[in-house]
């Protein structure tokens, strides 16, 4: 079990979302702080949403074969 903590977390999604000059989506770079992620009582963590996160955010935008997605998991905290 962890221990709980004073610090907040950032719970957001923090993104930068690129088009072309004909509209065309180029790439999305997205942070998402989520932390401590996996089943800690059997010392497992997966990383399967990442692709997961990205063939979603290309089928919702429309997005062609070139597009780029990039997600990234990077926890914040600051203190109260």
């Amino acid at each position: 079990m962890m221990p709980k903590s004073n610090v907040k977390m950032d719970i957001l999604l923090s993104y930068l979302a690129v088009k072309n000059i004909n509209d065309q989506w180029i790439s999305l770079f997205a942070n998402y702080s989520l932390y401590n992620i996996g089943d800690f009582e059997q010392n497992s963590i997966s990383a399967d949403y990442f692709e997961e996160f990205v063939s979603q955010i290309k089928f919702i935008l429309k997005a062609g074969d070139d597009f780029i997605g990039i997600f990234c998991h990077c926890t914040n905290c600051f203190s109260s």
